[in-house]
């Protein structure tokens, strides 16, 4: 039998409901992301890139943000991975 799957609103609001338990806005996408045993690290990237992330066999996944990318962009890029 499938598993059934959570449509992408549903799966961010689980998500939200589960790993930001504070009564904060705006929201943490990198709190959230630790949270889910991702590591987030600033780092540079080539031109036009905001943010990669990868997962090596047996490792967390790591999202890369671009360190010269405005905070508003690096909360976005991080939320997008």
């Amino acid at each position: 039998m499938f598993a059934m799957r959570l449509d992408p609103k549903e799966q961010a609001e689980k998500i939200l409901w589960e790993y930001w338990q504070e009564d904060v806005f705006p929201v943490d996408p990198v709190k959230i992301a630790r949270s889910l045993g991702m590591k987030v690290t600033l780092t540079n990237l080539n031109g036009g890139v905001s943010g990669v992330i990868y997962k090596d066999k047996g490792d967390k996944p790591v999202i890369c943000l671009n360190r010269t990318e405005g905070y508003l962009r690096l909360r976005f890029t991080c939320a997008q991975r």
